[in-house]
C-alpha cells in the first residue's frame, strides 16, 4: 500500500528487501516472547508477564531496528537503481514490522487475556539454560577470525581488478541465448569465451535464465558491439536468432481522409524465447524505416503501436502493430523485409555499457555508503549507551563481518577454477563486487547490529549501576540471550538460503553475501563484539576508569 502511495516500483532487489524483512521481523517477536518467558519463570501472573514482556523488550527492539533503518536510509540516499529500491522496501518493512510487533501484538495479547481466551502461557525451550564460558575462548576465536580475514585478503589481492564488476570498472554486459537444440553447459560456455580476447578483459560469465541456454557475459571492454561480435564468432550457429511472425493486414481509414494498412508483428514468440525477449519502440521503428528505405519507400513515415506502450520509455513488447499509409501488399512487403532482416541476427536480450567516469563515481559512492553507515551506527550507539565503547565495539565487529564476507566473495573465484563440480553444486559463481554486493554489505551491517545490540542491552541491564564491567556479566548476558540469538539467526538464514537457491540471477550474489554475513554476524556478536567491549569498558580496559555509574545506567 505504501509503495502505491509513494508511486514506487518493485524491483527484483526491492522484493529481496521485502523477503529479508520478513526474516528479520521475527526478531522483535522473539525478543518479546523471551522476556515473557523470563517473567513467568520468576512467578509473574499472566497480565504482568505480558505487560513486562512488551515493556522490557521495547528499548531493545527500537535500538536494533533504528540501526537497521540507518543502513536503509544510507542505501536510499547513496545508492542508485536496484540498490535504492532495496533500501525503500527494507525501510518500509522494518517500520511496519516494528508497529505490528509492538502495538498490534500487544493489542492481541491484551484482548485475549482480558476476555480470558488465554489463561496461561507455556513456552518451549530449544536449548534451556546455559552457562557457557564464551569469553574463555575469545583468543581462539580472534585467531580464527584473523586467519579467515587473512585468507580472504589473499583472495582479494589475487583477483585484483577482476574482483570488481563493470559497475565499478566500466565495461560491457551482454546477455545471449542459445538454441534449445544447441544448449551448452556453463563450464563449456565459460571456457570457450575465456579463450577469446574477452578473457583478457576481466570476463565473467553467469547463467542467467533457463538451464544451459541463457548466459550473461560481462567484461571491462567498453564496446558492446565488439563483445557481441566476439560471442557470435565463438558460438556461431548455436545462438538463438530473432523470430518474427507477420500477421494479416487490415485496412484503416481516418476521419481526415488518410488511409493505409495496419500489420500485426509478433517478435520472439515460441519455444526458446523468454517473456522479456520483445523489442522496444525505437528498435521496431528503426527496423521499419530501414525496411521501407530498402524497398524504395523512403518518403513513407512508418508508425508502430502497442496499447501498453508509454511514450519515451524503453519498454519491450512482443506484439507491435505497423501502421503505414500504403496498400496492403506494400505494407506486407515491409513486414516481410523486417522478418528477413532479423531472421539471421542473433538474439541479445540485454546489452549495456557503463563508462569509466560513471564507474569511478560509483566507487566513490560505495565507499561513502559504507563509511556513512558505520559512522551512523557509532553515533547512535554512543548516544543510546552514553559510552563510546559500545559504539566502537559494534563498529569493529561490523568491519570484521564485512571483511570476512568480502574474502568469501573473493575466494569464490578460486573455488570455481579449482573445484568446478563443487562450485556448480553449491551454485557458486565468480562473484564480483558491484552495486548489488554493496547493498549486501550495508544490509549485513544493519542485520549484524541486531544481535549485537540485544546482547549489549542485556549487558547494560545486568551491569546496572556498577562502575565496572567484568567477564561474568558479559558471559551471563550472552547466555541469557543465546536462545533469541539462535532463533533469529535461523529464521533469517532460512530466508537468505531460499533467496540464494531460488531467487534467480538478479539477486544471487546478494543472497550469497547475506548467507555468509548472517553466519559471520552471529559469530562476531558473541566472539568479537563482546570481547572488544570488555577490553574497552571492562575491568582491564582503557575505558574502565572513565565509566561512571550514571553512564552505566
Amino acid at each position: 500500500a505504501f509503495m502505491i502511495i509513494f508511486r514506487a516500483a518493485f524491483t527484483l532487489s526491492g522484493l529481496a528487501g521485502l523477503a529479508l524483512t520478513v526474516g528479520m521481523a521475527v526478531d522483535a517477536n522473539v525478543l518479546i516472547y523471551e522476556r515473557m518467558r523470563e517473567e513467568i519463570k520468576k512467578g509473574a501472573g499472566l497480565r504482568m508477564a505480558i505487560r513486562n514482556g512488551f515493556s522490557k523488550a521495547l528499548t531493545t527492539i527500537v535500538d536494533s531496528n533504528v540501526t537497521t533503518l540507518i543502513a536503509a536510509v544510507v542505501l536510499y540516499a547513496v545508492g542508485t537503481g536496484p540498490v535504492k529500491g532495496f533500501g525503500v522496501t527494507m525501510f518500509l518493512g522494518i517500520v511496519m514490522s516494528m508497529f505490528t510487533a509492538v502495538f498490534c501484538g500487544r493489542l492481541v495479547f491484551d484482548i485475549a487475556e482480558r476476555r480470558r481466551w488465554i489463561k496461561s502461557l507455556n513456552f518451549s525451550s530449544i536449548i534451556g539454560e546455559t552457562n557457557i564460558d564464551f569469553l574463555g575462548k575469545k583468543w581462539l576465536a580472534i585467531g580464527l577470525s584473523l586467519f579467515l580475514i587473512g585468507l580472504g585478503m589473499v583472495g582479494v589481492v589475487t583477483r585484483g581488478k577482476g574482483l570488481l564488476d563493470i559497475d565499478f570498472t566500466g565495461g560491457s554486459s551482454v546477455t545471449f541465448a542459445l538454441r534449445e537444440d544447441a544448449k551448452l553447459p556453463f563450464t563449456e560456455v565459460s571456457s570457450l569465451l575465456t579463450k577469446t580476447e574477452l578473457g583478457d578483459s576481466n570476463l565473467t560469465v553467469v547463467e542467467s535464465g533457463d538451464a544451459n541456454t541463457r548466459y550473461t557475459a560481462t567484461c571491462a571492454l567498453d564496446d558492446v558491439d565488439k563483445v557481441q561480435s566476439v560471442i557470435v564468432e565463438t558460438l556461431g550457429d548455436k545462438l538463438q536468432d530473432y523470430a518474427v511472425q507477420v500477421g494479416e493486414p487490415e485496412a484503416f481509414e481516418e476521419a481526415g481522409g488518410s488511409s493505409g494498412t495496419l500489420l500485426p508483428l509478433t517478435f520472439n514468440e515460441g519455444p526458446g524465447f523468454a517473456a522479456g525477449d520483445g523489442l522496444s519502440y525505437e528498435t521496431v521503428l528503426g527496423r521499419a524505416r530501414d525496411a521501407a528505405t530498402a524497398l524504395g519507400l523512403s518518403g513513407v513515415l512508418p508508425q508502430v503501436e502497442n496499447p501498453d506502450y508509454t511514450p519515451g520509455s524503453s519498454q519491450r513488447f512482443k506484439d507491435w502493430t505497423l501502421r503505414l499509409s500504403l496498400p496492403a501488399d506494400q505494407t506486407v512487403a515491409v513486414g516481410e523485409a523486417i522478418k528477413a532482416d532479423l531472421s539471421d541476427e542473433p538474439l541479445f536480450p540485454l546489452a549495456s555499457e557503463i563508462g569509466g567516469r560513471v564507474a569511478g563515481d560509483l566507487q566513490v559512492k560505495a565507499i561513502w555508503a559504507i563509511v556513512l553507515s558505520l559512522l551512523g551506527v557509532l553515533a547512535y550507539l554512543w548516544f543510546r549507551f552514553q559510552n563510546v565503547a559500545f559504539g566502537l565495539a559494534a563498529v569493529i565487529a561490523l568491519i570484521h563481518d564485512v571483511l570476512v564476507t568480502l574474502g568469501a566473495v573473493a575466494l569464490s573465484g578460486w573455488l570455481v577454477n579449482s573445484v568446478p563440480a563443487l562450485a556448480q553444486a553449491l551454485q557458486i559463481d565468480k562473484f564480483q563486487i558491484g552495486l548489488t554486493l554493496l547493498a549486501a554489505f550495508i544490509t549485513i551491517i544493519g542485520y549484524s547490529l541486531n544481535d549485537t545490540i540485544v546482547i549489549f542491552d542485556r549487558i547494560r541491564e545486568i551491569r546496572g549501576k556498577s562502575p565496572r564491567l567484568d567477564e561474568t556479566m558479559v558471559n551471563t548476558a550472552i547466555n541469557q540471550t543465546l536462545s533469541r540469538t539462535l532463533l533469529t539467526a535461523f529464521t533469517t538464514l532460512l530466508v537468505v538460503v531460499v533467496l540464494y537457491f531460488f531467487g534467480g540471477p538478479g539477486i544471487h550474489s546478494f543472497a550469497f553475501a547475506m548467507v555468509v554475513g548472517v553466519i559471520v554476524g552471529t559469530y562476531s556478536t558473541v566472539y568479537i563484539a563482546t570481547p572488544v567491549l570488555l577490553w574497552l569498558a571492562g575491568t582491564d580496559g582503557p575505558g574502565a576508569k572513565a565509566a561512571s555509574p550514571r553512564a552505566a545506567a
